[in-house]
């Protein structure tokens, strides 16, 4: 007969082979397979719990005006950090380009959710922190006006490379490639979330000085003052969130009306008394209605042959004018002639500036390809969780 000893060893050996059968055909099930795994990421994160965590950069971790400080009187060692390989590589991308962060933002944790693995890193960011990085590193590079475009594993945005992956339940995965190209206040990229013209300066403060300035007309004819017309005046890429269902460029049209308003039901009323303004003030009608049918700056120049005058206006004719288009689009029949008297010696600085605004506008926004917000769909990134991986 068998010793007690063997028979006892035999039991054993059969519940171990019971066992594995068991978690072998626990495994064949989807939801063992899921249990599984559940405990098998419990035990990792009970041993190890800085695996279950990720480091928060959100918009809200972001101290005061700056995004970016230069740490080096170098701009190749600051602003040209080459991007390596690396499995935190947003170091030399992200954290590097925007590093105003808060005092205590770098032992600020979220829990990782149970699709990301534990055995990679990962941060927490939000759709504001990528949507300045890509603003901040974008590039004029590109010749073509279509600088947004799909490219194998990801997105080209006008030398920035995003690679982006939508996980279940509202989580975004993101990558991102790019170097500095210039700074932004954080102040300004909330306002260019919200509408604002997509002005490479900062127009606060000149152009803009009011709330629902950036709806008016003001910033378009500061743009005309400038004679340079080849130098970039704009982001290279920009938010096209003021829209309509049928017309793009919404956040530039609106303010070219504006103009166009306040010439037809000011200018040329006042004027129309005078037949060498009242031909000027038609032309600049007629050539920025010119670009609004046709949209493009093209011919323009055959429609509206008023010269710039020969002394350029001063720095308070400049804010006097600009603030003027950001004024009423109307004003009273009695004020009409006083009006007259006083704009004047001002009427073709302003009509040059008003036109040549308007050119520099839709030569910006004529074609698409510009537009970050049906490219990266803002509003699924807006509502969702998003965290960056390395590479």
């Amino acid at each position: 007969m068998p010793s007690e000893e063997y028979l006892a060893s035999l039991g054993a050996y059969s519940t171990v082979v019971a066992t594995v059968i068991g978690l072998g055909a626990l495994l064949l099930t989807t939801q063992g397979s899921s249990a599984v795994s559940t405990a098998s990421r419990r035990v990792r994160a009970t041993i190890r719990p800085s695996d279950e965590q990720c480091a928060r950069h959100r918009w809200e971790d972001i101290q005061g005006y700056e995004l970016h400080v230069c740490t080096s009187i170098w701009t190749k060692e600051c602003h040209e950090v080459a991007h390596s390989k690396d499995d935190t590589c947003w170091n030399q991308t992200l954290l590097n380009v925007i590093n105003c962060w808060q005092a205590n933002a770098f032992d600020r944790f979220v829990k990782k959710p149970e699709q990301l693995p534990l055995s990679k890193t990962f941060i927490q960011v939000d759709y504001k922190v990528l949507l300045a990085f890509m603003l901040m590193c974008s590039t004029h590079e590109d010749r073509d006006d279509n600088v947004i475009y799909p490219k194998e594993r990801g997105l080209y945005v006008a030398g920035v490379e995003l690679a982006l992956q939508e996980l279940n339940s509202g989580i975004l995965v993101v990558h991102l490639t790019g170097t500095l190209t210039r700074k932004l206040t954080k102040d300004y990229v909330d306002r260019l979330v919200r509408g604002h013209p997509p002005l490479l300066d900062d127009p606060l403060g000149y152009s803009i000085t009011k709330e629902n300035d950036e709806a008016r007309g003001g910033w378009v004819v500061a743009l005309g003052f400038d004679p340079e017309m080849t130098k970039e005046r704009f982001l290279p890429v920009y938010l096209d969130c003021v829209r309509s269902r049928t017309r793009r460029g919404l956040v530039f049209w609106r303010s070219m009306d504006r103009v166009l308003d306040i010439i037809v039901n000011i200018w040329s009323k006042c004027f129309s008394g005078d037949p060498g303004s009242s031909k000027r003030i038609n032309m600049a009608i007629k050539a920025i209605e010119y670009i609004k049918t046709n949209e493009t700056q093209s011919g323009v120049d055959n429609i509206f042959g008023v010269k710039r005058p020969f002394a350029a206006p001063t720095e308070s004719q400049k804010r006097k004018i600009i603030e003027h288009f950001n004024g009423p689009p109307r004003i009273s029949e009695d004020m009409q002639a006083a009006f007259q008297a006083e704009w004047d010696p001002l009427l073709r600085y302003a009509l040059v500036a008003a036109v040549t605004g308007c050119k520099l506008c839709i030569a910006y926004f004529k074609n698409e390809g510009r537009e970050l917000e049906e490219a990266l769909d803002i509003d699924r990134m807006r509502n969702s969780t998003i965290y960056m991986r390395g590479c």
